[in-house]
């Protein structure tokens, strides 16, 4: 039986004791925290997301949580299982500071920081894997929290945090689709990931209305989407159309809209949804977000085949980024962008 101890203020202690109730504890352990108040949490088969949180030892209760709620719910864990295994295999920790992606993260960024508010403000960063974006805003003074459903990369964000000269605040397994936070608590919520492997529809929506949830008046959502035309560019980029397999996926793609990737080649991605511009508006309106604007991330520079040679070159850097700003607005030719990002304000 693993022991759960809470560390909480004495006046905390009775919404601590309804939260433990409501998660299955058991026995009173009189020796733990500063108020007299522990609670034995029963075997982990007996929670819902106990698979989740086997690097933890330690449930902490937040005053940030909406405690009437958390009583109530559960992580929504769900994620599919190929995609999951893509995740742990996959360099993603890496992925930002290599090849065409440095483009995307640069001009993601960029798309970012000009809509913020200054910091200290506060951002969920939902899906924010191995905490690339995370620490690069923690950097800047902003308060952030990860949450992320594949702990792996948590974990590594936490490693790369524990060395930050401006850490990450908190580190949580968590949902896009439940966000264990209260109403109306948050200045921004990036979701930068979560859109692509929710292939439901209403699974998107249901994650946005999340995001509205959380957000202040005022308050912004920055989610990202893949174009629905990566993989041909992509195809033709790297000569994967070579491979009359990867030429398949291609023609679903482009027919359905879902990439699927049944070769088991990390290569080729994973299963993911793609958006084309009008979509992704459509969606985040659809949620509930006002003055949706959708923009092209890294316009026609990605998928030069000689990129590389492209991006350490100084003044051709500043070409790529540049073109990519010019065009982000510009209907015709947004879908050229590997990435679209959608920014929504809640009023």
């Amino acid at each position: 039986m693993e022991r759960c101890r809470l560390r909480t203020k004495p006046w905390r202690g009775e919404r601590v004791a309804r939260i433990c109730r409501a998660f299955g504890a058991h026995s009173h352990d009189p020796d733990t925290t500063a108020c007299g108040r522990g609670y034995i949490l029963p075997p982990a088969p007996r929670l819902e997301y106990a698979d989740q949180l086997r690097f933890e030892t330690v449930l902490v209760i937040d005053r940030r949580y909406n405690c009437n709620t958390l009583s109530r719910r559960r992580l929504m864990t769900e994620l599919n299982p190929e995609i999951r295994a893509y995740y742990q295999s996959a360099p993603e920790h890496e992925r930002l500071s290599t090849g065409c992606f440095q483009l995307e993260f640069e001009r993601t960024k960029e798309l970012v920081l000009e809509r913020l508010p200054p910091p200290p403000a506060t951002i969920l960063d939902v899906g924010g894997g191995p905490g690339a974006y995370a620490l690069w805003l923690a950097g800047l003074g902003y308060e952030v929290h990860l949450i992320e459903p594949v702990a792996s990369l948590l974990e590594f964000a936490k490693v790369r945090s524990k060395t930050a000269t401006h850490p990450i605040a908190t580190f949580t397994i968590g949902d896009a689709r439940t966000l264990e936070w209260r109403n109306d608590s948050v200045d921004a919520v990036l979701e930068l990931g979560p859109l692509y492997h929710l292939i439901d529809r209403d699974d998107r929506l249901r994650a946005l209305r999340e995001a509205l949830r959380v957000l202040r008046r005022d308050g912004q959502v920055f989610a990202a989407g893949i174009s629905w035309f990566a993989s041909a560019l992509d195809g033709l980029s790297r000569n994967l159309l070579a491979d009359e397999v990867f030429r398949q996926i291609v023609a679903r793609d482009l027919k359905e809209g879902v990439h699927r990737n049944a070769t088991g080649l990390l290569e080729y991605f994973t299963t993911a949804k793609f958006h084309r511009p009008q979509e992704l508006m459509a969606e985040l309106s659809q949620a509930g977000f006002s003055n949706v604007d959708v923009l092209g991330i890294e316009g026609p520079g990605w998928f030069f085949p000689d990129f590389d040679e492209r991006w350490n070159d100084t003044s051709k850097r500043r070409d790529l980024m540049t073109i990519a700003k010019y065009l982000e607005h510009e209907p015709s030719v947004q879908g050229i962008s590997a990435h679209l990002l959608a920014v929504g304000k809640k009023k």
